[in-house]
């Protein structure tokens, strides 16, 4: 659970149906424990109503990214997007901001999948055109989110990258060792040069490699975590002002 800094009303009270800020927040912290409720629930509808309807009245990060993730839930990855991208204009927490940047990323890539694949498919053909086989009453069709390979490929990247960089470092040390051999200085000045620049491309090999590994693997996880049951944790309003997500 993502802990939040507490984020002041944003409009004037004139402009909000409650008398004061803190009734405001008040009232928000309400409605943001029913939008818990109904997400644990599976209402994911709901839980976004009662979640725009909080946000309006007093907004937070922590609701930013919980409408986000009820949106992302129903599929509806456009404007989960937009939300994360609402929630990172609050969040002030770098882990938090790294998360939410990772399902930005991933978000991003589904909507391009989809679009790629509906302007590959052919036009649907006529609903009399179509038989379908009745699906048998044993089998329960359960929602799920489906693998997403990208950020795996990312780490594997890196990985390959590391791989080029260890080999760099190797040709580096025998090289070296060539430089201290030499019989001349003559003779060893253009294998220091060489030296040098298999050094630096050792260097940029491995700090590209190790951030393209570790950008993967933190990538993977978070699609891990967020393809869990829709009613997993739910909301809970914190000391820090509505602090906790789901």
């Amino acid at each position: 659970m993502l802990s939040w800094l507490r984020t002041a009303p944003l409009c004037a009270q004139s402009a909000r149906p409650c008398a004061s800020p803190a009734e405001c927040e008040q009232a928000a912290a309400v409605l943001a424990e029913r939008a818990g409720e109904r997400f644990a629930e599976g209402d994911l509808e709901a839980a976004v109503v009662l979640l725009r309807e909080a946000i309006y009245l007093h907004e937070t990060p922590a609701l930013r990214h919980n409408l986000a993730r009820s949106l992302a839930e129903l599929g509806r990855w456009e404007e989960a997007r937009a939300e994360y991208r609402n929630a990172l204009r609050l969040a002030l927490d770098d882990e938090a901001r790294a998360r939410m940047q990772a399902e930005v990323a991933r978000l991003s890539a589904l909507i391009r999948a989809g679009q790629s694949d509906s302007e590959a498919s052919p036009s649907t053909p006529p609903a009399a055109s179509v038989s379908a086989a009745p699906v048998s009453p044993e089998v329960e069709l359960a929602p799920g989110t489906p693998f997403d390979p990208a950020p795996w490929v990312l780490a594997g990247g890196g990985v390959v990258v590391l791989g080029a960089a260890v080999a760099l470092a190797v040709v580096f040390e025998d090289t070296v060792s060539q430089v201290r051999s030499a019989p001349s200085h003559e003779a060893a000045w253009p294998l220091a040069e060489r030296a040098e620049g298999l050094a630096i491309g050792a260097d940029v090999a491995f700090a590209v490699g190790g951030t393209l590994a570790l950008a993967g693997v933190i990538w993977g996880i978070v699609v891990l975590a967020s393809a869990s049951s829709p009613g997993a944790q739910a909301l809970r309003p914190s000391g820090g002002g509505l602090g906790a997500v789901f």
